[in-house]
């Protein structure tokens, strides 16, 4: 009865080492799959991302690979020494205590060796996958600026009308282009363009709320998805954005340079795909860049159109009769109340107030 128990528990074990086995290379073959970017569009600009992170994605999946294969080759050498006790113990004739007891040190010695290498292994593995998410985490960031990229971007798009598909929520996105940008470069040199656009950034993300989102399209052009704003939300938005980069002052070295922004603004349409999403905020923007630049234009569904903010104005008081200094007295008391009033009122604007930026 003491070799087919043997047997047994040998066939037990190697199942359990197989299946860990089977869920270590498991694992690595979906971190592999699952870090191969899948094609987007790039027809409305060319993205902005570096090979590097993505090199080192590469380079940690071929890693990890050579892992398995080493992990592997351990379990089939643990077979091999799990074979061996099993052929002793079935071998014919007597089957002393002795040979059981040697037998069984053999096994324990070898369920032990093989438990450290799984250690290490899963310590290995562990340690990889925190360097692929940093590098996954990179790839998704603007090298120069250190916001978002059109990586990022794609995704968060993608998020947003998956969000409309499932609770109906509206979003709006926001093109912005830095006017005569390459007259920056042209004049004072392709490093100061650079630094400009690093600033332009820390202004840019600076005036937007926290809940809006904010990356780098490619070039001097930056987009903004603004979760929950409608189109006339999104333009009074882009209204404010656009007054505080005009006020903006760039300190860069010996310069200080102020730029203003062309504003395209579209509003999501079930309709929409991404990309033509993106295509008709991009026509809005060259709508503004046509319409002399510093301005915002908004896609209707057909054309492009200018968005003229309009101040609100105080409601026309009834003309009052003055019969007397009494009567004028009182009317004076009115107006002041009026005027005051009208200084304690706070002004109506559903997205939120945006604070000034301070640029270093």
């Amino acid at each position: 009865m003491l070799v087919p128990l043997t047997t047994t528990l040998c066939c037990c074990l190697l199942s359990a080492v197989f299946g860990v086995v089977a869920s270590r290379v498991g694992t690595t073959w979906l971190i592999r799959r699952n870090s191969i970017p899948t094609s987007t569009p790039n027809d409305v600009a060319a993205p902005d991302v570096s090979s590097k992170p993505q090199t080192n994605i590469e380079l940690l999946v071929s890693s990890l690979f050579e892992l398995t294969s080493q992990v592997d080759l351990q379990v089939g050498q643990h077979s091999l020494r799990i074979s061996e006790i099993t052929n002793s113990l079935e071998s014919p004739g007597e089957i002393g205590s002795a040979v059981i007891l040697v037998a069984g040190k053999m096994l324990i010695d070898a369920n032990q060796k093989l438990q450290s290498e799984l250690d290490d292994a899963k310590q290995e593995i562990e340690r990889q996958r925190e360097l692929m998410m940093e590098c996954m985490k990179e790839s998704r960031m603007d090298a120069l600026t250190g916001i978002p990229n059109r990586r990022a971007l794609d995704h968060e798009l993608a998020r947003s009308m998956a969000d409309h598909r499932r609770f109906g929520s509206t979003f709006s996105l926001l093109i912005l282009d830095i006017d005569h940008f390459k007259r920056v470069n042209d004049r004072y040199g392709h490093m100061v363009g650079d630094q400009l656009l690093k600033s332009f950034s820390r202004c840019l993300t600076s005036t937007f709320r926290e809940t809006d989102f904010v990356a780098r399209f490619g070039g001097e052009e930056f987009v903004a998805i603004l979760p929950m704003t409608s189109v006339e939300d999104a333009c009074q938005a882009a209204e404010r954005v656009r007054n505080l980069i005009a006020t903006c002052r760039h300190k860069i070295g010996e310069f200080e340079l102020k730029v203003t922004a062309s504003i395209g603004v579209r509003e999501f349409h079930p309709e929409d795909t991404d990309l033509e999403m993106l295509e008709k905020a991009d026509k809005a923007l060259y709508a503004a860049k046509n319409g002399g630049r510093n301005c915002c234009f908004y896609f209707d569904g057909s054309d492009c159109q200018r968005y003229e903010s309009i101040p609100e104005s105080v409601e026309a008081q009834p003309e009052l009769q003055v019969d007397s200094l009494e009567d004028a007295a009182v009317v004076e008391d009115d107006v002041t109340n009026l005027a005051h009033d009208i200084l304690r009122s706070p002004l109506r604007t559903s997205h939120a107030k945006m604070a000034e930026p301070v640029l270093q």
